[in-house]
């Protein structure tokens, strides 16, 4: 059996300090096949607060090339993890490996679409008359916060994360209770990849608890909700 006991909170592996370990359960077979963390409010602090320092520190100012690079090297790795994160995703919900196999296949190739799009948040020139001078620009938001539902946990977290890093933004991820193994995975390879500490940020937990807490937060800045 798989265990996993830390969350993933400031580019380290930290323990919940109001959460608990569960077992996640093979829907295929109806036991457990891992153990996870379930991280709670003070972990969800814990985690905003290291985005909005990383925020705040030299990530939103990071060059749009590179932060290409980084999601370029996150692809990299993931590509490689695709034949063991197949199996990690079926065994938490459910679905055939050959399908997550098709779709993670397909995730390396959204990586690098957003690594393609990270220089190139350009603003327009409005004309109006010579006495105006008329412009828009595009900046990161902040922290963003992204809660993953269980069906299709890294594609859905791949859509979310891809847009907001390449953006500028840091993030909190809190995967569906069911399904807690795979963002863990994740976490591995953002780390590997080089993201600095803070920018990326898992913390499994229940809806009621650290969702709610993560919903209501006030230094989040947006929340990515699909459930």
């Amino acid at each position: 059996m798989r265990r996993y006991e830390h969350l993933y909170i400031d580019g380290a592996w930290v323990k919940p300090i109001d959460g608990e370990l569960v077992e996640s359960i093979d829907p295929a077979t109806g036991r457990a096949w891992a153990i996870a963390p379930m991280g709670g409010p003070q972990d969800i602090d814990r985690a905003v607060a290291a985005a909005r320092a990383a925020f705040n520190g030299p990530w939103r100012r990071t060059p749009g090339h590179e932060r290409a690079a980084l999601l370029r090297r996150l692809a990299e790795r993931f590509s490689a993890a695709v034949p063991e994160l197949a199996i990690i995703e079926s065994r938490d919900n459910g679905n055939l490996v050959r399908e997550h196999r098709a779709s993670l296949t397909a995730q390396v190739q959204w990586y690098q679409w957003f690594a393609s799009l990270a220089d190139k948040a350009q603003g327009t020139t409005i004309p109006i008359d010579d006495s105006v001078h008329a412009f828009t620009t595009r900046v990161p938001i902040g922290v963003v916060g992204a809660i993953i539902p269980w069906n299709a946990p890294l594609l859905a977290t791949c859509l979310k994360i891809g847009a907001a890093l390449a953006a500028g933004c840091t993030v909190v991820v809190k995967p569906a209770e069911q399904t807690p193994v795979s963002a863990l995975e994740l976490a591995r390879l953002v780390h590997e990849a080089g993201f600095p500490p803070g920018v990326f940020n898992v913390v499994p937990g229940y809806g009621r608890t650290a969702g709610a807490h993560l919903v209501k937060h006030p230094d989040v800045d947006k929340i990515s909700f699909t459930g």
